[in-house]
């Protein structure tokens, strides 16, 4: 059953974790459109099939420049990140909404109140902190 459209949310590049590419080729079988916004910190020679639209946050740059940026220009790249998530969620409309770390997450918990309801959202957090008791994301 093919459905309309998919939103993935990664901040980091899709191209580091190869399972992310894995997944992307099985959805394109279940989703008309697919969106992927991310963080551009790599450059990314891996072919999508032609329902996949990639979506680069912001211009390249290095994750070492990234990660020796000061407080200020890391909050740009987020709110850039965020920005561009809003706009492609109240754009393209998702059916889905796949979330691939927590700051991706962070940056839908950001945007949903301007988000329309009846949106369906998974979360695939690779790097979960340790947590006492597990809580609600929703």
């Amino acid at each position: 059953m093919r459905g309309n459209h998919l939103v993935i949310g990664i901040y980091y590049h899709p191209e580091v974790f190869p399972p992310t590419l894995n997944a992307v080729n099985e959805l394109t079988g279940c989703f008309n459109s697919i969106s992927i916004i991310y963080r551009p910190n790599l450059n990314g020679t891996w072919k999508y099939p032609a329902n996949v639209k990639e979506i680069p946050s912001g211009s390249f740059i290095s994750s070492a420049d990234q990660e020796n940026s000061g407080a200020l220009r890391k909050i740009v790249f987020f709110a850039r990140f965020v920005y561009d998530l809003l706009r492609e969620c109240l754009a393209g409309r998702p059916r889905v909404i796949l979330l691939y770390d927590n700051i991706a997450l962070l940056a839908y918990r950001i945007i949903r109140p301007f988000l329309f309801s009846g949106i369906r959202y998974g979360i695939i957090i690779t790097t979960l902190p340790k947590l006492k008791e597990p809580g609600n994301f929703q």
